[in-house]
């Protein structure tokens, strides 16, 4: 019976350890380049990839909370740079948020993507590890970011 019960103690004890390595880690998770790889419209069912979106476009996350945006289009190169701050989403958010981020623009806002004329734009990043706008609820489009 003693060897049981150490057999138990030692499997539960591996169990949770191996759990922690498991856990998520916010800030690995936003640190990176991350990639426009998918627009949608907010009007219409409609979505564009590749070639057939109307810019590209990436974000540079730093372990500093420095960002940079990028992006090209046929109206030029357009850079972007401030400071961002993120929380992690409630466990009883319904949404599909798990980390939700706060850029402050200190310069290039005229790529900003926002409902508001405050100078900042929110992003989320999903449980499925993709990085999303949240300009589609004020009729932009709806923006879908990989991380490279």
């Amino acid at each position: 019976m003693k060897n049981f019960i150490l057999h138990t103690l030692l499997l539960t004890t591996f169990l949770l350890s191996s759990c922690k390595d498991d856990e998520f880690q916010p800030q690995s998770a936003i640190r990176g380049e991350w990639e426009l790889v998918k627009m949608g419209s907010s009007w219409t069912a409609e979505v564009q990839e590749g070639d057939e979106m109307a810019w590209t476009e990436t974000y540079v996350f730093r372990s500093n909370n420095t960002f940079e945006k990028t992006r090209n289009s046929a109206d030029g190169e357009f850079q972007a740079s401030g400071t961002f701050t993120w929380r992690e989403a409630e466990m009883t958010d319904s949404s599909m948020a798990r980390v939700y981020l706060t850029l402050t623009f200190q310069s290039g806002e005229e790529i900003l993507g926002s409902c508001t004329q405050d100078g900042n734009e929110e992003l989320i990043i999903t449980h499925q590890e993709e990085l999303r706008n949240t300009w589609g609820a004020c009729d932009g489009p709806i923006l879908h970011y990989r991380k490279k």
